[in-house]
């Protein structure tokens, strides 16, 4: 791709995995823009399929940029935003789903992984030290349940190398490159996660975000048959407040625990979605994909012309 279209391709490795994989951010679109979105898939590893599906977004928008959408050239957008893909936020998760732990190239980590992974390793959702990376990060953070493939929260925020360079990512994107926005991509459930408990303009654009996922997917909101937002919001507080009083010996936690789109959107006030483009139970067939890109072959892009337009 960088040598087919060299002005609107480029790519950063941000870091490497716990088991020395390269994280790659892949930035389409005008490197110069002023404004720009990101996009992260694969955090659990057995979500692979949602790396498939950025990484044909990216060479489909760049294939099309004399294409018209919605009245504008897509070259004028990627002009106006770039579009940064974290597509395999999580290479040692993906490849122990893939592949199993023998392909885990450190002794220390494949020993570990051996007493903990015994007919767990196709759902794998965590990296390869058994940390969930969707709950390590810095929002409502508390340590919950243990090593494994899935929950795990690890000790303290931003414990793990991929995490933490997520998060450095992030910083820079906010700093630097004006960073209007985030799509999370996961992969069980067809709906979209679009909630935002909070007023002021990151609440909008959430919202504006939403309505532009729902017209192009079709996915409903994971909450959506909660019609008095104000309702909701309360009843949630008052269940964080009850479980605040638990003590973790039961291994009790928050939905929203260490979760990456909530410590953006909460703590970073950047407004994002997550869709959840699958229907069967993780790892989906890749037969499902074809439904997969029909729903989302415009969707970031359409997101991108959205923040882009917005002040």
């Amino acid at each position: 791709m960088s040598h087919m279209y060299p002005e609107r391709f480029r790519y950063d490795i941000i870091g490497r995995s716990e088991d020395d994989r390269k994280i790659y951010d892949i930035v389409i679109g005008n490197p110069e823009a002023k404004k720009c979105i990101l996009v992260v898939a694969a955090i659990h590893g057995r979500e692979y399929i949602t790396t498939l599906l950025c990484m044909k977004q990216i060479e489909y928008y760049l294939r099309h940029q004399k294409n018209k959408l919605r009245q504008r050239y897509v070259e004028t957008i990627l002009q106006d935003i770039a579009i940064h893909y974290i597509p395999m936020a999580n290479p040692d998760g993906v490849t122990i789903s893939q592949y199993g732990i023998k392909q885990i190239q450190n002794e220390m980590l494949y020993q570990k992984l051996k007493g903990i992974a015994v007919s767990k390793e196709k759902r794998w959702k965590a990296n390869a030290r058994g940390v969930d990376l969707n709950r390590n990060f810095p929002y409502h953070f508390c340590v919950t349940k243990e090593a494994g493939s899935e929950g795990y929260s690890g000790k303290e925020a931003l414990s793990e190398k991929e995490s933490a360079a997520i998060n450095r990512r992030v910083t820079f994107l906010e700093e630097v490159k004006g960073l209007q926005g985030v799509v999370h991509y996961h992969a069980m459930g067809s709906e979209i996660y679009a909630s935002c408990h909070t007023e002021g303009e990151t609440a909008l654009k959430t919202a504006f975000m939403y309505a532009v996922a729902r017209g192009v997917t079709g996915y409903p909101q994971a909450d959506e048959e909660e019609n008095n937002i104000k309702q909701m919001k309360e009843r949630q507080d008052a269940a964080k407040m009850e479980i605040e009083k638990q003590t973790d010996r039961d291994g009790m936690y928050f939905q929203d625990h260490g979760n990456l789109r909530e410590y953006l959107l909460y703590e970073k006030k950047l407004p994002g979605i997550t869709v959840e483009v699958g229907r069967f139970r993780c790892p989906g067939p890749l037969c499902e994909f074809f439904f997969i890109w029909r729903k989302n072959k415009n969707l970031v892009l359409r997101e991108a012309a959205l923040l882009e337009s917005l002040l």
